[in-house]
């Protein structure tokens, strides 16, 4: 804390604070969205304390559209509630669609992991007839299971 004269009978007294809000730092980026489809409203002073009563006050809501492997689109409302549904893990959490995809592929790395690592499996894929073998029979499961989904 300082203090200097900048004329006759003033004085000021310069507080060394950090700022509330930091500048951004050269490696990160800023992403502005609106968070809200409905129309904006005429603006009203909030006395905001915290991020969660801004969450609670504003209610974000935003309609998401994903398109899925086969062309369709799944429709979803994203409703973000703290900051850390913004990451990859609250977004995923957030999306019924997301969390789905999210687990499949979990256990498609976790069956590729189980086939690296089996032997017999390694073995049977070196020869190219039972390869072939192997992946007709697979062929053939699929198409039952294809039939059992309909």
């Amino acid at each position: 804390m300082s203090v200097s004269s900048k004329g006759p009978g003033a004085w000021i007294e310069e507080i060394a604070a950090n700022p509330s809000v930091a500048d951004l730092q050269g490696n990160k980026t800023l992403f502005l969205e609106s968070m809200t489809s409905d129309p904006p409203k005429a603006p009203k002073v909030e006395r905001i304390q915290s991020l969660k009563h801004a969450f609670e006050t504003f209610q974000p809501k935003k309609k998401i559209s994903y398109e899925t492997a086969d062309g369709s689109e799944v429709t979803e409302e994203f409703r973000p509630k703290t900051m850390m549904d913004f990451g990859k893990d609250g977004i995923v959490k957030n999306s019924k669609y997301l969390a789905d995809l999210n687990q499949k592929g979990q256990e498609f790395q976790r069956i590729a992991q189980l086939l690296k690592s089996n032997k017999t499996f390694q073995k049977l894929l070196e020869d190219k007839e039972s390869r072939e073998l192997y992946l007709a029979a697979i062929g053939s499961l699929i198409s039952q299971l294809d039939k059992a989904d309909q």
